[in-house]
């Protein structure tokens, strides 16, 4: 039964990061393509299929090593690392739109 929550956890887990990384690409996008090119908004659906072309075509998968941390670590670092990536380049790219004419 533990090995259904860990599955559900990485599944839910996914599914929210998907769906937090299209958010935040559609707000830069927003703030920082539509204003000077005149491209028209992009919607989230379209943000999120976005990110994942690019993040499949940029970023290569290495499967984790298991002898140097344990899963659980692993884990976590992939829920930190999937939850702060965005909000920290949401929240410099905010800061970057007050500087903006």
């Amino acid at each position: 039964m533990k090995i259904i929550g860990y599955i559900t956890t990485v599944l839910v887990t996914a599914v929210l990061s998907t769906l937090w990384n299209g958010y935040v690409l559609s707000v830069l996008w927003r703030w920082f393509v539509v204003p000077p090119f005149g491209a028209p908004a992009l919607s989230i659906g379209y943000a999120i299929g976005i990110a994942l072309v690019v993040g499949h075509l940029t970023q290569p998968h290495e499967p984790p090593k298991t002898d140097e941390k344990e899963w659980k670590e692993l884990f976590a670092e992939s829920v930190a690392s999937a939850a702060v990536k965005p909000a920290i380049a949401l929240f410099v790219g905010w800061i970057v739109t007050l500087f903006l004419g």
